[in-house]
């Protein structure tokens, strides 16, 4: 696996024209739905294998790589159902004109691939044609109990010999049926929703919220209630900020495209569900003393709430933890060839490297607030309504 840098990853492309570009080809007798340039150099085109079966995706599958995209007569292309390097199966031909080869594998990671993708695999009938003009892989995708319709495909190539890193990748999507308008690639508006979503994630949860809490261990080092002050004003922005970040995923339907991404997915209603119930806890916080909370919430739940609240905090930050990470992993996944800076900051060593220095800073901090600071106590006065952290108590009351 080689290190080279791109020019040309497939960010974008334009929109793919559909409708009568269909036609009968000679050489093997099928009705080919053709969609040229979906990504320059790059043509497409579907054959169904029976035309009225609509229970099930099966199409012969055609990519021609030429022009900027031409591997050359040492090179190789890839092509293939999927949508990232972590869950796609691609067959990879090799020029070498009447006897290029075509092998199909599964990718798992960015890494070049080793896994052969044999019995049951989705793409069977495999074949490569090239001359100097370029290279056409065929083969035949096979996807079961799918209504034949708009399906996205990874593609890569390289001028160099197999195996090794592409020089240029990226995702079409296209209608196998040949009867709509489909956009290719990577859309630059997609590129940018992830990486804002990715951005907005780690400020809610790996600057404001592990602040908010870490606000807590300091009670000592900061006077009249201020880490209360400071803990609601982090929580506060924190939650925000996440509101908006999840807001931008809405209408997404791309669940099941990946292990990884399902994961995600889970670890983010994890996040959602525990992140409500904190709110909720804190809005709903019985008072220490001077009667019910919103006239209907009893003191006596004071420390059932304590507990609750020192327990999920803790809980929905580690599980958020592991959403921003996996979110990483995923964002690299799909755009890390691409050079925007949001990109290289939402790597997984980044996001590990912040979280270690926010817990290496909370730890610091909870230290001097433990062996440099006094406890301050809340007062003893029986009309005192609330604990210290509400900042109403007056000097005469404090040590």
């Amino acid at each position: 696996d080689d290190d080279d840098d791109d020019d040309d990853h497939g960010s974008s492309g334009p929109a793919v024209t559909v409708n009568g570009a269909c036609a009968v080809d000679a050489t093997d007798g099928r009705t080919w739905c053709a969609y040229a340039n979906v990504v320059a150099g790059i043509d497409v085109a579907f054959s169904a294998v029976d035309s009225t079966d609509v229970s099930r995706v099966d199409h012969y599958v055609k990519a021609t790589f030429s022009g900027t995209k031409n591997p050359g007569s040492l090179g190789w292309a890839s092509f293939g159902p999927g949508t990232s390097m972590s869950s796609a199966v691609v067959s990879v031909g090799q020029a070498n004109g009447a006897s290029s080869t075509a092998t199909a594998y599964t990718l798992t990671s960015r890494a070049t691939p080793s896994n052969v993708c044999s019995a049951g695999c989705a793409i069977t009938e495999l074949a490569t044609t090239s001359d100097a003009s370029g290279l056409t892989l065929k083969f035949r995708y096979t996807k079961e109990n799918t209504t034949p319709g708009t399906e996205t495909f990874i593609w890569g190539m390289k001028t160099s010999a197999w195996p090794g890193k592409h020089s240029a990748f990226g995702t079409v999507s296209a209608d196998v049926t040949g009867i709509t308008t489909a956009n290719s690639g990577t859309s630059t508006s997609t590129l940018t929703r992830d990486v804002t979503h990715g951005v907005l994630m780690v400020m809610a949860w790996v600057i404001f919220m592990p602040g908010a809490s870490a606000m807590t261990m300091l009670k000592n080092a900061l006077p009249d209630g201020l880490w209360f002050k400071l803990h609601m004003a982090g929580a506060s922005i924190g939650s925000l900020i996440f509101a908006i970040a999840l807001g931008l995923l809405l209408g997404r339907e791309d669940h099941g495209e990946s292990s990884l991404l399902d994961t995600h997915y889970t670890l983010a209603l994890g996040t959602i569900g525990l992140w409500v119930a904190q709110i909720s806890l804190g809005v709903l916080r019985p008072n220490k003393t001077g009667g019910n909370r919103l006239g209907f919430i009893p003191t006596s739940l004071r420390p059932a709430w304590f507990v609750a609240h020192r327990v999920i905090g803790p809980l929905v930050m580690g599980i958020a933890a592991a959403a921003v990470i996996t979110g990483a992993k995923l964002i690299q996944d799909k755009h890390g060839d691409d050079s925007a800076i949001g990109i290289k900051f939402l790597m997984p060593d980044v996001m590990y490297a912040m979280y270690a220095t926010v817990v290496a800073l909370a730890l610091v901090g909870a230290g001097v607030n433990l062996c440099c600071f006094k406890p301050r106590q809340r007062s003893t006065s029986p009309s005192a309504p609330y604990l210290i952290e509400t900042g109403q108590m007056t000097s005469s009351d404090r040590v």
